[in-house]
């Protein structure tokens, strides 16, 4: 397994994880600013993607659509989210 964090700029921090025998990959992503963090956005490039992927938040339960380039979001202060990516 290779989980580690793969960004931290002090107010957003990501963590990537992969699941053994599985082509999924699993990014967190954490606002630690005491300020709303919005248009977001994830490019595939920084999270070392290249491929079309679907992408479902996994707290929400529900599949966000499918992606093949960046997804973008927006989060509270202190709030965080977790995304489960999988090949399309």
């Amino acid at each position: 397994m290779d989980n580690k964090e793969i960004f931290n700029d002090g107010k957003i921090v990501i963590w990537s994880a992969n699941i053994a025998d599985s082509k999924d990959k699993y990014f967190s992503v954490f606002n630690i600013s005491d300020e709303k963090q919005d248009n977001l956005s994830l490019s595939w490039d920084h999270l070392g993607l290249s491929t079309e992927y679907v992408v479902k938040d996994l707290w929400k339960k529900e599949i966000i659509s499918t992606f093949n380039k960046s997804i973008r979001l927006s989060l509270d202060r202190h709030a965080s989210v977790l995304y489960k990516f999988a090949l399309k």
